[in-house]
């Protein structure tokens, strides 16, 4: 994991989010993005009906963040955060 200010990144095998979500490589970039929000449940309802698919439902994280993972429109899994 590289930080810079406060931005990080973390590199991982290609094969995680197969693992993980049970997503194919296919022929695209496969990434995992993560996304701070305000209201993690309240974007994810709004998402949620605009039909967009989720991948992980909201939970809460033992170090202090709740997260839910949805699909970007190529499939690609992106993490919403919130702090608590």
């Amino acid at each position: 994991m590289t930080r810079n200010g406060a931005g990080e990144l973390a590199v991982t095998d290609a094969q995680w989010a197969a693992d993980r979500y049970g997503l194919s490589l296919g022929n695209g970039p496969r990434f995992e993005m993560y996304v701070y929000v305000e209201d993690l449940d309240a974007t994810l309802t709004r998402l949620v009906e605009a039909s967009v698919e989720v991948l992980r439902e909201a939970e809460d994280m033992p170090w202090g963040e709740r997260i839910a993972t949805i699909a970007d429109p190529e499939g690609n899994p992106v993490a919403l955060c919130r702090e608590k």
